[in-house]
């Protein structure tokens, strides 16, 4: 998968020009050989839905490797409403000044509209109380002191608005109610330092030229990370210490199929009563009939919530690939095969106590040299289920390059 060869003959067929690229996957070209890369973002991808109603959002990047292994990745994103005539956007510009020690730094600089959380239900992606106004410098180091450990060291400073006084859209108003209403909340300012220490057991990897280039592990990633607040630093109100650990991996148990699993906790270590919401961690609801990222999502918790509370998650899913269905001839002629799928939870403060359970059938199909497996499950936890989340569907993409689902 390393290999010049398979990377030349990847290439190849990434440059080729589809007719449904423009619009739906869009345009990208790269040659690693001579190390560049630049992808433009699609029409469709160009129109969506967010403060005010429909806006525009074109968006680049653009990569580059020197003679001397080391790069610099750019990416720069403009938004623009035309309901309220207000352009916002952002640029990302990351350096690798030591590609034998994955040793980065990375600026950011937006003044954007962002998602208070991505966990979030479907219908909270399109409303306006999942949104605030950002503004915000920040600046991060990332290096592997030896192999298998890195830490990532960053500073955030940024300005926190709420949207009222910002027009909406009113047939957006219309379809959601009160959940178009944007979180009222005062004006605040944030310092914030974080520091995250990875840690890939026996991680493997190889080298070609001055680069180190990582390939995986047999044991799972552990992440660690704390988040400190620097009050009076610029203006900053805030001072609360935050932490989240966190383990994931996937593990391939040959004929019987492979494993995605992952577990995570955290909380604050300091006084959370002037802690505002928006820092507080958030658990994703399920959505009706839809079955989500089952790695990071809850297929059927009620709603969704946050808390500044300590709290232990964890996620499963395995894919059986055949091994029981591919044994009886009818079923295999079908091409499907079995799944099972759960999550937990539990966040004492709040007396939350969350366990549930799926089986499913799952088919993979290729549209357009595309693998695409689709899936259909059921709750068998908690039994009985309400209607909307009794019966799940999913729909997930292969990775060809690197041989790999999402889940």
């Amino acid at each position: 998968e390393n290999s010049d060869a398979y990377l030349d003959s990847m290439d190849a067929e990434y440059n080729k020009f589809h007719w449904y690229e423009p619009l739906l996957s869009g345009i990208g070209y790269r040659k690693r050989s001579a190390g560049i890369e630049y992808f433009i973002a699609p029409l469709g991808a160009m129109v969506q839905y967010g403060v005010g109603g429909f806006r525009y959002v074109p968006s680049a990047l653009y990569r580059k490797r020197f003679s001397n292994y080391q790069s610099l990745l750019t990416t720069v994103n403009l938004n623009y409403g035309d309901y309220n005539k207000d352009l916002k956007g952002g640029l990302d510009l990351t350096y690798t000044y030591a590609p034998m020690h994955n040793g980065s730094v990375q600026v950011k600089l937006a003044d954007n509209y962002t998602q208070i959380t991505q966990n979030v239900d479907l219908a909270g992606l399109f409303t306006q109380s999942n949104l605030i106004q950002k503004t915000t410098a920040e600046g991060y180091h990332r290096y592997e002191w030896f192999n298998g450990f890195y830490t990532k060291v960053g500073l955030e400073y940024s300005q926190r608005r709420s949207l009222e006084g910002i027009e909406a859209n009113p047939l957006w108003d219309s379809i959601f109610g009160a959940r178009n209403v944007p979180f009222p909340f005062e004006t605040y300012t944030i310092a914030l330092a974080s520091i995250e220490f990875l840690i890939r057991p026996y991680q493997r990897y190889y080298l070609k030229g001055r680069e180190k280039i990582v390939l995986s592990s047999r044991w799972p990633d552990i992440r660690f990370r704390i988040d400190q607040g620097l009050p009076n630093l610029f203006g900053s109100t805030v001072s609360f210490t935050k932490y989240a650990i966190n383990l994931e991996d996937r593990v391939r148990w040959g004929k019987m199929g492979e494993t995605f699993y992952r577990g995570e906790s955290g909380g604050f270590l300091s006084n959370v009563a002037n802690v505002r919401f928006i820092e507080h961690k958030w658990f994703r609801g399920g959505d009706v009939g839809i079955f989500t990222q089952p790695i990071y999502t809850y297929q059927s918790l009620p709603q969704t919530f946050h808390s500044p509370s300590p709290y232990f998650s964890a996620w499963a899913i395995h894919h059986f690939n055949g091994a029981f269905t591919n044994a009886l001839p009818g079923i295999r002629r079908l091409g499907l095969s079995t799944a099972v799928a759960g999550s937990a939870l539990w966040v004492p403060g709040e007396s939350v106590r969350h366990l549930e359970l799926y089986v499913g059938l799952e088919r993979q199909v290729i549209w357009w040299k595309q693998p695409i497996r689709f899936g259909m499950y059921r709750s068998v936890w908690p039994n009985p289920q309400s209607a909307g989340f009794q019966w799940k569907m999913s729909l997930d993409f292969k990775d060809t390059f690197y041989d790999r689902w999402n889940f």
